[in-house]
């Protein structure tokens, strides 16, 4: 299942940050995502691995929210869900 990939995002997308979630609640998601974000320089993507949908819905949430841009995630063995910092 593939979950749309804004077509102005760079394919193959190279992040520059990645947060291993594949044993994280939803709900611990933001809090890691927003501290490691600060990692990640403005323009760059991190990519977030995750194991249920769920966890790329609150992902989607947190990147909206904080006013980064949510490029979209894709399912391959995991979820890897992309997002480019803005701010």
């Amino acid at each position: 299942m593939e979950v749309a990939i804004a077509s102005r995002a760079p394919m193959p997308l190279q992040p520059v940050e990645v947060i291993d979630a594949r044993e994280m609640e939803a709900c611990d998601l933001a809090s890691e995502a927003e501290q490691r974000m600060c990692q990640v320089p403005k323009g760059e993507v991190m990519a977030i691995l995750c194991r249920h949908y769920g966890a790329v819905t609150a992902a989607r949430s947190w990147a909206q929210a904080a006013g980064h841009e949510y490029l979209g995630a894709r399912q391959e063995v995991l979820w890897r869900v992309f997002v480019k910092r803005n701010r």
